[in-house]
């Protein structure tokens, strides 16, 4: 297939059809260096609008677009896309190894990771490559349907909502807003918070599970309380509390709290295993050792065949063997 060249430039590859001289077709960069009240209809313009009149993101970066470059990128892409993997990932890989630092390069990096479904990697590619060059919706969008593979929400949202708020892509951005907008109306069904509430609360139990794991009992069962009297029924929550509440050897409280998880959710594994755990304590007696969170929707319950009281039984009788 024949490369279509910039009008203008005659180098790099035209990637955009000008909306004010329609038989022009251009790069990016002459595009961007051409751009004129004219091009008022333009997603390309409307997104350079909303970049210039945002103070709030304004971001100072300097990055070197290679025409050349882009070119040998596309055409790995292209051998991708095309059912080629092993050729246009050994051909990225090349890349990579000059010019680790073009964004267009870990975005191609990202690409060969979600062939390879090596998403978390994946993630780190898209978050380079829009560190490297933030006007990647591309790249946004690549990175928002991974972190909802790796069910991270806040991710997710934070990344489609650069896809809008970036433009350029007029169905990405359709598709973005689409997305964020059927979440929140899953959240506020489900939850009763808008979007932003969850999304925060999210953080504060993200930063509560880090306490408990740290053994900061008293700071992690704040944080805890603070999640539930936005979200009364986060199971998560409960459940963690009452390893919180045994940690500080409030052995009534924390089966108070397991039993609320269980009665949100009787199928909740984590909290079986560690009801049990807490009826054998003493009053007063605190909880031993080292407490490390597990992501149970994602490891087990996402995935039927496997069962954490299994695994616990085993690990159990794995030790008892052991010693």
């Amino acid at each position: 297939m024949a490369t279509t060249r910039c009008t203008i430039c005659g180098v790099s590859k035209a990637k955009r059809i000008c909306h004010a001289e329609k038989e022009h077709h251009l790069c990016p960069v002459c595009c961007a260096k051409t751009r004129s009240d004219a091009c008022g209809g333009c997603a390309h313009h409307r997104a350079a609008d909303k970049y210039r009149s945002d103070q709030r993101q304004e971001r100072k970066f300097i990055a070197l677009l290679d025409p050349v470059l882009d070119d040998e990128c596309d055409d790995a892409l292209s051998l991708i896309e095309s059912g080629n993997l092993a050729q246009g990932e050994a051909r990225i890989q090349a890349l990579f190894k000059r010019r680790p630092d073009y964004h267009m390069v870990q975005y191609g990096m990202g690409v060969c990771c979600i062939q390879r479904k090596n998403f978390g990697e994946a993630a780190d590619c898209f978050r380079r490559a829009v560190e490297i060059f933030p006007y990647f919706t591309e790249a946004y969008f690549n990175l928002g349907m991974v972190c909802l593979t790796l069910l991270d929400l806040s991710g997710m949202i934070a990344a489609f909502r650069e896809v809008v708020r970036v433009g350029g892509d007029d169905e990405l951005v359709a598709e973005a807003r689409e997305r964020i907008d059927d979440f929140e109306r899953h959240v506020r069904k489900h939850s009763g918070i808008s979007l932003d509430a969850f999304l925060k609360n999210e953080e504060t139990f993200v930063t509560a599970l880090q306490k408990l794991e740290a053994g900061e009992y008293s700071d992690a069962s704040e944080l805890f309380n603070r999640v539930l009297s936005v979200e009364p029924n986060h199971m998560q929550s409960w459940g963690n509390l009452g390893l919180a509440y045994a940690g500080l050897g409030e052995k009534a409280r924390a089966l108070e709290c397991l039993n609320k998880a269980l009665e949100i959710d009787p199928d909740y594994e984590v909290a079986i295993v560690n009801k049990a755990l807490v009826e054998r304590l003493d009053q007063g007696e605190r909880i031993e050792g080292n407490i490390e969170s597990i992501d149970y929707t994602r490891e087990y319950r996402a995935k039927k065949k496997k069962s954490y009281i299994a695994d616990t039984l085993r690990w159990m009788q794995q030790g008892t063997e052991g010693e």
